[in-house]
């Protein structure tokens, strides 16, 4: 299963841009990502559906920041200063504005789940990109077999029988460098 996070950077720009604009009511937001220092620069759009943009705002942080830490996976923390001008945490904004991150994170998900042709697209993206290993099946020769269906190598002892897995690892042998380790008891 992929799993489908705000801050991924495989994920094209695209994606985010479209999720900003459809579901957090923000426009003409741009986002690019930059490897070199793994973040994601977001130049500010305006609001376009101030009922969306609100949605995902706080009374201390607005839709606009906390899309911009969400993508670069920052935990937002919000500071205010006392009478004598000393700045201390307001814990209280702060659970706000993380839990707003994880409203936006799940909305982000089900905005891609619930669209097929945007999940089948990154799914074919993450496939190609991280899916490109696959061991090499072996399978059962074509022998004849005898009366109780069971194979037997040609110039073999017919009295013993191979199981399935043995079957496949002499397969392997024949083709390849092996290096048989199954486990304890399972007649290498």
């Amino acid at each position: 299963d992929i799993s489908y996070k705000m801050g991924t950077p495989w994920i094209p720009v695209t994606v985010y841009e479209q999720f900003a604009e459809n579901v957090m009511g923000l426009s003409g937001v741009e986002v690019r990502y930059m490897p070199e220092i793994d973040e994601f620069v977001v130049n500010d759009g305006y609001i376009a559906d101030y009922a969306k943009s609100n949605e995902y705002s706080t009374n201390e942080r607005k839709a606009m920041l906390l899309f911009k830490d969400a993508i670069n996976l920052r935990k937002p923390v919000i500071y205010e200063k006392d009478a004598y001008g000393n700045r201390f945490k307001n814990e209280a904004a702060t659970q706000d504005a993380v839990a707003k991150i994880v409203d936006i994170n799940d909305a982000f998900k089900q905005y891609v789940e619930g669209r097929d042709d945007l999940h089948r697209q990154l799914q074919n993206i993450y496939n190609e990109r991280y899916n490109n290993y696959r061991l090499r099946e072996y399978s059962a020769p074509n022998f004849a077999k005898d009366e109780k269906g069971d194979i037997h190598y040609p110039n073999s002892n017919s009295s013993i029988t191979l199981r399935e897995h043995q079957v496949k690892a002499v397969q392997r042998s024949l083709s390849a460098s092996t290096l048989l380790a199954h486990q304890v008891g399972t007649g290498k």
